[in-house]
């Protein structure tokens, strides 16, 4: 019987050093670019931002989006948001149907089989909750009860059965609002507990990953058993927070850990975005759990130029507004001039990154030109990654679609 325990407790060990190893293994990223929308599908062939997606029965699904088909933004030109629904069929894109309304800024739950487009916005905030599934190889388009306030811009996850909207602009104001939707036994929104950030927190990244908590040692027959469990949590990153009053914009690095159950609140860990001298950030980027307790980000703008962008009115606001003051005239010029620089001007985030939940520890997985995205949407079926369009500089969106596999 001794015999027989310690082959046990050798072969548990054995397992756990194994595992161990294999979450400390940095995953080698293949990036393999996918057909673009078609011309003939019209100006979300130009590429576009802040859309719906999703894999629905192996399938991409790409709804919605907007970009600015004609003029640019850089010469005054209009948004354009979309309804289509289109979908990859191995290398043939299709329209498979459209949404009740345009939409962009939204955001897309995945759950296994239907997916839940939340919120989002046209020339107003969107309260509307969309469900999109296959009925004998036809899409069908449900509902669930609307949000009881418009929100765009924020960020989502399914956790625990859950739907969870975090932050954005509620009614077009910043907002640390969290709401959540119970997928099993609801009939409306509940409101939970928001996130502990002064003046709201725009575009950030919500990514639910399971943390493991140790929780002592437990003696048997003379060995020592290391004692752990383990729980979903919600984990944010980046985002911004606008200029309000006499303080400016921000830039958010910190990582917030949410906890919903037993023990609920934000926690900020330890360990921020490792922003460096480069002055990345994951405002506007995108995260995806991968693998037992890592998530992948990547994408978002430059801090220090985004700031900058973000705070000119507010710094002219405080100024003299002189013909010599030198500092209106430079911003005057600085914000007339913004749109106009090359793309590598702005220093989009191409550094791939690994955060560790258990450890709290950040890894570089490498630098790739191609993630160099802000408002990308992006899809994951836990085997690959889809990486779809977004901005290569203000108002400039790619029509290039990435998968990712590792």
């Amino acid at each position: 019987m001794k015999t027989k325990f310690l082959l046990l407790v050798t072969i548990a060990f054995f397992l756990f050093g194994c595992k161990a190893k294999q979450k400390d293994e940095i995953p080698q990223l293949t990036w393999l670019e996918v057909e673009s929308i078609p011309e003939s599908f019209g100006g979300i062939s130009k590429g576009v931002s802040a859309a719906f997606t999703g894999i629905l029965d192996g399938n991409l699904i790409v709804a919605g989006g907007c970009n600015f088909p004609g003029v640019t933004a850089a010469e005054g030109g209009k948004k354009v948001y979309y309804r289509d629904i289109l979908m990859l069929d191995g290398s043939e894109w299709k329209k498979i149907g459209e949404l009740p309304e345009e939409v962009a800024y939204g955001v897309s739950v995945v759950t296994d089989d239907k997916l839940i487009f939340v919120g989002g916005q046209n020339v107003k905030p969107l309260k509307s909750v969309y469900v999109l599934s296959f009925e004998n190889d036809t899409l069908r388009l449900d509902t669930l009860p609307s949000l009881p306030v418009g929100i765009e811009n924020a960020s989502g996850a399914l956790h625990n059965n859950r739907i969870y909207v975090a932050g954005g602009n509620v009614d077009g104001n910043p907002s640390s609002d969290v709401w959540s939707f119970d997928l099993l036994n609801s009939k409306h929104w509940t409101k939970e507990m928001p996130l502990p950030v002064e003046g709201g927190l725009v575009q950030p990244v919500l990514v639910s990953q399971l943390h493991e908590n140790s929780s002592g040692e437990k003696k048997l027959n003379g060995a020592k058993l290391k004692l752990s469990s383990s729980m979903q949590q919600l984990y944010l990153f980046g985002g911004f927070t606008p200029a309000s009053g006499s303080r400016p914009a921000i830039v958010n690095q910190d990582v917030w850990e949410g906890y919903y159950g037993p023990k609920e609140g934000w926690v900020k860990s330890e360990k921020p975005f490792p922003s460096n001298v480069l002055h990345s950030s994951l405002s506007g980027g995108a995260g995806v759990a991968i693998q037992d307790s890592l998530i992948l980000l990547l994408g978002g703008v430059n801090r220090q130029i985004f700031e900058d962008a973000l705070n000119r009115n507010y710094y002219l606001s405080t100024s003299k507004d002189t013909d010599t003051d030198t500092l209106t005239n430079r911003l005057r010029t600085e914000a007339a001039e913004y749109l106009l620089h090359p793309v590598e001007w702005y220093r989009f985030n191409d550094e791939v990154w690994l955060y560790n939940v258990n450890r709290k520890e950040w890894k570089s997985i490498g630098n790739f030109p191609q993630a160099a995205l802000a408002g990308a949407s992006v899809a994951s079926n836990g085997k690959e990654i889809y990486i779809v369009n977004g901005e290569i500089k203000p108002g400039i969106r790619t029509p290039k679609i990435w998968k990712i596999t590792f």
